[in-house]
């Protein structure tokens, strides 16, 4: 009765048309059915029959390596779009793609021109017409075919570059026909304000239902100076950035055009922009998703090809779990993906992966002659990622402008190596409970420099103004009691993954094992199912066979570990309240830190974390503050 009976995303006639199972998220291999690749040709009959017409001068088709099955999510229509005074240098018909993927995919447009011959074609070029403006596309001709690569659904054409009527119509990818004086990636002549590069716009963050008014400025030129030395302007760009890696939208107010993150970053001025989720690749917990994007610029005689990366922060049960998976070094071996022992693994394994990510990009997109500049930022685990990037392209000898907000603790490396990472400055809300994990007794802190300050203290009146929350409510009375208690749990790292009862481990602290008593073999079953999957690798189960109505009890020793991804579970709702704090029970060794959770800390999720008070600390952070 279902369409999508393994409930993964792909419509069950289409795994089977892809020699699927249906019943089945993954068929082959850890890679999910729903994105696994597999090259497609768009079926002629999802093509306008139209524009198959043999008089057709530029007849369309696609292919690709993609997701899903090709014939179920693209089409080929006519286009409404009249060319006006370009008409004459169009070559065939305007097409519209219509593509209902969510995310972008790349997608081979090829046109076939077998009416011109070759001294003709070589000039032809695939435009787009995109937001009243026609973009040429970077295009490959060979023979009679016309090809490019396209990411997302819209109207396309050829155009025969070499018809008078094509000159000045048409404005180039990254406007190299146009000038941009403010620096601000916007062309002077689609710009409202070619000689000032501030940005007033309304953030939409849904899911707490918060307007907030941001200004900002977007200044190329900022890159061509020094990396180390804090620019207040660059830090306020990077936080907004930051807030809309979640997904929120934010309001122009100048044009009231409503954009996201990706067509933000492609509105001023940043090419081949991609969203990445690494949830499509990997199965286990160490992912993430993030937006990528370069602008080439050349300022002062000099070119340079500026990257940007922004991290989106924690979105899903399983990035809960590897925030709370700092890793021992014991087993660093037996992960590919984790390339620096003394980072935090979740973080470390995840940040290797996504560089990876944006070096394959880099290929395809950035001329690799061209001097490459880094701006990376991030949210939360967004910015623990991006404080790791930023060290690990620091290392290989990259420009790289860093901003963080809201970083967990990222490494054990000691403080006066962290701080010679001098391109890396972090945010820190002094109220907000994040930053202080993993805590500094287990030996971990920030790459980079860090500046901590209090809204509470200094900014509460603006916070409640600019969110429209009638009060500040940072709810962590007891919030450093509550650090010390759960940084008592255990010694260092590589002590969370070790049993220290006498019966699976050396004896020395018998502390981490309780007695569960049950009346039945039932009762004690449905006890042991309670614990959450992401827990269960912790511990040690021994179960004891009763008689009619006691001792079906059981035994969980648990590693210092089952309890931090028992904070991860309630963190991520895979566990409701109660079940932490009545249903879930813990051993002795933990017992303080969950009372002193219960009763501060986990409260400090909220105001003091929101992405609207880090823009708030960024507006008001200067360079004196990170000396």
């Amino acid at each position: 009765l279902s369409n999508d009976s393994d409930n993964d995303g792909l419509m069950d006639g289409e795994e089977v048309s892809l020699d699927l199972s249906p019943l089945k998220k993954f068929t082959k291999g850890i890679e999910r059915d729903c994105r696994r690749l597999f090259s497609q040709s768009l079926g002629k009959k999802y093509i306008d029959e139209f524009l198959q017409n043999v008089n057709n001068e530029a007849i369309p088709s696609i292919t690709g390596k993609i997701w899903g099955l090709i014939d179920n999510r693209v089409s080929i229509e006519q286009s409404t779009v009249v060319p006006g005074q370009l008409e004459e240098a169009v070559v065939g018909d305007i097409i519209n793609v219509v593509s209902s993927y969510e995310e972008p995919v790349e997608l081979k447009l090829t046109f076939s021109c077998f009416h011109s011959t070759w001294s003709k074609i070589k000039n032809y070029k695939i435009a787009q017409y995109k937001d009243e403006q026609v973009v040429y596309l970077k295009t490959r001709v060979i023979g009679n075919l016309v090809s490019a690569t396209i990411t997302e659904g819209g109207d396309y054409f050829v155009v025969d570059t070499a018809n008078p009527k094509a000159n000045g119509v048409a404005v180039m990818a990254l406007a190299t026909t146009d000038k941009d004086t403010d620096y601000d990636g916007i062309a002077d002549s689609a710009d409202p304000k070619p000689n000032d590069n501030s940005f007033v716009g309304t953030v939409k963050n849904g899911g707490f239902d918060i307007n907030s008014r941001v200004t900002y400025a977007v200044d190329y030129r900022t890159f061509f100076g020094s990396a180390t030395t804090f620019n207040s302007k660059l830090c306020k760009t990077a936080s907004v950035y930051a807030q809309l890696a979640y997904g929120f939208n934010i309001v122009d107010e100048a044009s009231g055009r409503t954009m996201n993150l990706s067509q933000l970053m492609q509105y001023q001025g940043l090419s081949d922009v991609k969203f990445y989720n690494l949830n499509n690749t990997y199965s286990d917990n160490d992912v993430s998703s993030f937006y990528v994007g370069h602008r080439t610029v050349t300022y002062n005689g000099t070119t340079k090809d500026i990257i940007v990366i922004a991290v989106q922060g924690t979105n899903n049960a399983k990035e809960w779990y590897s925030n709370f998976d700092i890793g021992t070094t014991a087993k660093y071996s037996s992960y590919s993906d984790w390339t620096t022992s003394t980072n935090h693994k979740g973080f470390d394994v995840t940040a290797v992966r996504i560089q990876r990510q944006v070096a394959n990009y880099i290929s395809s997109y950035v001329n690799s002659s061209n001097t490459k500049t880094y701006f990376v930022t991030g949210h939360s685990r967004g910015a623990a990622i991006a404080n790791i990037i930023g060290a690990s392209l620091t290392d290989k000898g990259n420009t790289t402008f860093t901003y963080t907000f809201a970083s967990p603790n990222t490494t054990t490396k000691s403080a006066s190596v962290c701080k010679n990472y001098k391109t890396i400055f972090n945010i820190v809300n002094s109220d907000d409970f994040v930053p202080f994990v993993p805590c500094s007794v287990w030996g971990f802190r920030r790459y980079g420099l860090t500046y901590q300050t209090s809204i509470a203290d200094n900014y509460e009146k603006e916070w409640e103004d600019f969110t429209g929350i009638n009060d500040y409510d940072p709810d962590t009375i007891g919030m450093q009691d509550t650090i010390s208690k759960l940084g008592a749990v255990f010694s260092n790292r590589n002590n969370a993954y070790v049993y220290t009862c006498s019966c699976h481990g050396d004896g020395s602290k018998n502390n981490i094992t309780i007695t569960n008593r049950g009346t039945s073999k039932s009762s004690r079953e449905e006890a042991i199912a309670k614990i959450p999957a992401n827990m269960l690798p912790y511990c040690k189960i021994t179960r004891y066979t009763g008689t009619a109505f006691w001792g079906w009890d059981f035994d969980c020793c648990q590693t210092p570990c089952y309890f931090m991804q028992d904070i991860a579970a309630v963190m991520a709702g895979t566990i409701d309240y109660y079940r932490f704090v009545v249903e879930l029970n813990v051993a002795d060794r933990y017992e303080n830190a969950k009372t002193a959770l219960v009763s501060s800390a986990i409260g400090g999720l909220e105001h003091p974390h929101y992405t609207e008070s880090y823009y708030i600390l960024a507006k008001h952070a200067t360079a004196s503050n990170f000396s």
